[in-house]
């Protein structure tokens, strides 16, 4: 009997054994299925990240700001930026983030395993692993700019169209008619502005437009004057208004004058 009891009980040792390892195999199983899951919901679409809610914004006024991303990386904000970050942008295989507006310097921690990507706006968006460049994204301009100081980074249009950028390379993109090209680019001054300092080459009026109010709160006004010029001047706060004036009206050959709100430049009148 005690030997028909162990034939008996024979099975039931077996799946003793048996069981921890058929749990340990399903339990090997729902980790697996649970590590999928979250990777292709931390690598969802852009769209569903970019409908997510925004859980912090950054938002300078009047001054630059610096700021630390929550992965570590370090960013610079002009003035006039918004820059946001949503629920789930920030995980353990991505970092994206959003710069709604303006201009920023990000200087990247490095982590091959979590890109790192900068979405703006028309669908333009940066991605690099580790590196340091500059964003102008502001909406009063007609194009936007990324230039880079170190690493690479791949800047992608909407349409899948995209550029791979290395140190001082820029790549600008038109909204009209969805244009991104790259060209070569002293990135060293086109990050200047970190240190309150404007250098503009070969710049349109709009950018100079936007830049002098930026700076001095003045609205600029060109009567009976060029108005399709290429402008190469360097500036910054500490320049008095009247100074960059008189530099414009002498590069220019116009003359001006300085309201409270307005800088008005005009044709010199032939003596």
């Amino acid at each position: 009997q005690t030997s028909v009891k162990l034939e008996k009980s024979n099975p039931t040792a077996k799946r003793r054994v048996l069981l921890p390892v058929f749990i340990g195999s399903t339990a090997s199983i729902a980790l697996l299925i649970i590590g999928i899951a979250l990777f292709y919901t931390f690598r969802g679409s852009q769209a569903d990240l970019s409908s997510a809610r925004i859980a912090h914004q950054y938002i300078t006024e009047k001054n630059r700001e610096d700021i630390t991303l929550p992965d570590g990386s370090k960013a610079t904000l002009n003035i006039g930026t918004t820059l946001s970050l949503r629920e789930g942008g920030i995980n353990p295989f991505t970092r994206e983030i959003w710069l709604d507006e303006g201009e920023a310097f990000f200087d990247v921690r490095a982590d091959k395993a979590r890109p790192f990507i900068v979405h703006l706006r028309n669908g333009l968006k940066i991605q690099v692993l580790g590196t340091s460049f500059t964003i102008q994204s502001y909406k009063e301009l007609p194009y936007q700019e990324i230039s880079v100081l170190n690493g690479k980074v791949k800047v992608t249009a909407s349409d899948d169209k995209s550029v791979e950028l290395s140190p001082n390379q820029k790549a600008l993109y038109r909204e009209a008619g969805n244009d991104l090209r790259s060209e070569p680019a002293n990135s060293t001054q086109i990050a200047a502005w970190r240190t309150g300092t404007i250098v503009l080459e070969k710049a349109s009026l709009e950018e100079l437009r936007f830049r002098i109010r930026q700076l001095y709160d003045k609205k600029v006004i060109f009567e009976d004057a060029p108005q399709k010029m290429s402008i190469n001047i360097t500036f910054d706060k500490k320049t008095s208004v009247n100074d960059i004036a008189a530099e414009i009206a002498a590069l220019y050959r116009l003359s001006y004058r300085i309201t409270d709100s307005e800088i008005i430049f005009s044709r010199k009148i032939r003596e």
